[in-house]
């Protein structure tokens, strides 16, 4: 059976749902884009908040702001998502009504970009907490690194001012880690979102991949686990073609 479903892989037809009797790939694609729109403004939010934040924690070391940096991280990388999911519908949902709390829009109203900011902005919330801690601590301990290379006080010695050296020339340098964390980032927001959209009634493709185990749709799940692994295939390529980019070194006659 794996055989020909293999041998189908290859011909493009990953096999059809055993509950709607639809092809497995249409209904990846019907839920794809909602986790791409859902993934894409988590990692955002994330790369906005914790590279900046990662930057000065790693400027003001041992201060105040650096010990709230590093209790904010791990808070946030040990949260259960469900959760801390679960709390936000309560107070923003229940409590004080000012955010929907499932859905991707309103029901009954054509899908425009304003009427579904207010169902982004607590799934991309939960979601971005976990990638916002750690992507903050690799930022901070990649700059810490790298402001104690000789290059870094060499740039100093020669009167340069201090933002033209954390940002030309230290930030520069340590983006290296900070981007394969975010290229890393990128399957586990789309794959791994599963409770997230299930929580919030998210039509994406972690919510259908929970609802086809339970259900035992056997090629549905083959499906996504096969599209979540050629993401993650494409995410480590394009770690590769950066650091080739970045990095006139690896372009080199010899690699």
């Amino acid at each position: 059976q794996y055989l020909d479903w293999a041998e189908g892989v290859i011909h493009g037809d990953i096999g059809n749902s055993y509950l709607s009797g639809r092809p497995v790939i249409d209904l990846i694609k019907k839920a794809l884009p909602a986790s791409i729109k859902l993934a894409g403004a988590s990692l955002i939010i994330a790369i906005i908040i914790s590279i900046p934040v990662g930057i000065f924690s790693a400027l003001k070391r041992y201060s105040i702001l650096d010990y709230l940096v590093t209790a904010f991280s791990f808070i946030g990388a040990s949260i259960p998502g469900f959760w801390y999911a679960l709390l936000l519908i309560l107070l923003f949902g229940v409590t004080l009504g000012w955010l929907p709390t499932s859905g991707s829009h309103p029901i009954g109203e054509e899908v425009t970009f304003f009427n579904s900011i207010p169902h982004f902005i607590m799934p991309s919330l939960v979601l971005s907490t976990a990638a916002m801690a750690q992507l903050t601590r690799y930022t901070r301990s990649s700059m810490i690194e790298i402001l104690r290379k000789d290059f870094i006080r060499t740039a100093h010695a020669k009167g340069l001012q201090a933002k033209i050296v954390v940002l030309r020339h230290a930030l520069i340098n340590s983006l290296f880690p900070i981007i394969t964390v975010v290229a890393l980032l990128i399957p586990s927001l789309i794959g791994g979102a599963a409770i997230v959209e299930l929580v919030f009634a998210w039509p994406g493709i972690g919510r259908l991949a929970i609802d086809s185990a339970l259900k035992r749709d056997y090629p549905t799940v083959m499906g996504i686990t096969l599209l979540i692994s050629a993401i993650t295939i494409f995410s480590n390529l394009a770690i590769d073609v950066a650091y080739v980019f970045l990095d006139p070194r690896l372009r080199a006659e010899d690699l």
